[in-house]
């Protein structure tokens, strides 16, 4: 699970902070789908809890795995994106 680099990527998604989230996508050393937090939670799917539609479309394009699920409940991105996310129940 990710150190506090990874807790900054998925913070500066779930914030909606579009400046720092392309510092830290511009670091190569920085993985997109780096897993954070007790849940497991990659930056993308705190961005989709948090409806921060820019950066969801950012780390998308910057190559996020849809398909990766929380360690939590093994929920994907690509399944939280379908139909209603609800961040009470989901997240």
């Amino acid at each position: 699970m990710g150190g506090p680099e990874s807790q900054g990527i998925a913070k500066a998604a779930e914030d909606g902070d579009l400046i720092l989230l392309e510092q830290y996508l511009s670091d190569p050393a920085q993985s997109v789908d780096e897993q954070c937090g007790r849940d497991g939670e990659t930056a993308l799917q705190r961005a989709i809890c948090r409806s921060e539609v820019a950066c969801v479309k950012r780390l998308v394009k910057a190559g996020a795995d849809l398909n990766l699920g929380r360690l939590r409940d093994g929920e994907t991105a690509a399944q939280m994106m379908k139909g209603e996310h609800v961040r009470a129940v989901h997240c």
